[in-house]
Formats: C-alpha cells, structure tokens, sequence
C-alpha cells in the first residue's frame, strides 16, 4: 500500500508540474517513482529465484531498467504504478483468502450425530465410519461426505448460512 500510494503521489505530482511547466522537475518526481519501485521489485525478483521461480516482477525490473536507462521517467512511473497496483490487489486477494479460510474452518463441525439402536450419539468426526447413519439437525452443517437417505432434503450450499 505504501508503495502504490508513493507512485501515484510522485505520478500526480509530475503531471501537477509538467502541466505547470517545470518539465524538468517532474522528469525528476518520475524518476524517483521509477527508483522506488525497482528497489523492491528487485528484491521480491530475487525472493523469487531463490525459490526456483520467476514471474511478471522480473519483467517489471526489466521494463523499469529500461524506462531509466532510455530516460522514459514518466513510462517507468506509469510502470511503476501498475506493479505497485498489482501489489496491493494481490495483498488484499490473499488477506481476502486467508480470512475466508480461517472463517470455513471456524464454522467446520468437530462431530456428527450418529444414529444408533438405541438413539443418536454425538461422536468426534473421527469416529464416523463410511457404514454409519447420521442425522443433520435443521441448520445444521454436514459434516462429512455422504449420500441422502431421506426421501426429502434441504440442503444450502451457498456459504451464505456462515
């Protein structure tokens, strides 16, 4: 997020003063955009060799080398902000991920109501055996793979009981 707000500070700041026209001053607020984001990319380049991988950031280095080294400032902030962008989108996807993980497995029942001879007992889903009846209470969550018995059933699976 830090990087994605800086590029798109130093980006409106350059046009701010190209449009004003200090053209050499925003080459410079474009410049530094461009330095700030290849320093990280660098390092998430190299995280990522190091695990045997190489993904868009290398061609992002690449691209923001190049920008710097052909004196393209604006590209190379432009550049900049789409890497820094797909950044933050792919920190919240995988924030979005981890939270709707952690939520499934809170709700996850821990047992199963098992229809015996004398009744139903609630037993540890461990204990459930592929032969074994079980009963769902109304609201309830199924709690382990199976085939419906009854000759009618409701079942929601939209996520959206959670």
């Amino acid at each position: 997020m830090v990087l994605l707000t800086g590029t798109a500070a130093v980006l409106t700041a350059g046009g701010v003063a190209w449009l004003t026209g200090a053209r050499g001053l925003a080459d410079v607020f474009w410049e530094l955009g461009t330095v700030a984001a290849v320093i990280p990319a660098v390092g998430w380049v190299l995280a990522a060799l190091r695990r045997g991988q190489a993904g868009v950031d290398l061609i992002a280095v690449f691209a923001l080398g190049g920008t710097l080294a052909a004196g393209e400032y604006l590209v190379g902030a432009l550049i900049a902000l789409m890497l820094a962008t797909d950044r933050t989108v792919e920190a919240a996807a995988r924030r979005r991920a981890s939270h709707d993980l952690r939520d499934l497995l809170e709700h996850a029942p821990r047992s199963a109501h098992r229809r015996t001879d004398t009744g139903m007992a609630t037993v540890p889903l461990r204990e459930v055996a592929i032969s074994d009846l079980l009963v769902v209470c109304s609201g309830g969550v199924v709690p382990v793979d199976g085939r419906v018995e009854s000759a009618a059933a409701v079942l929601d699976e939209s996520g959206a009981h959670r």
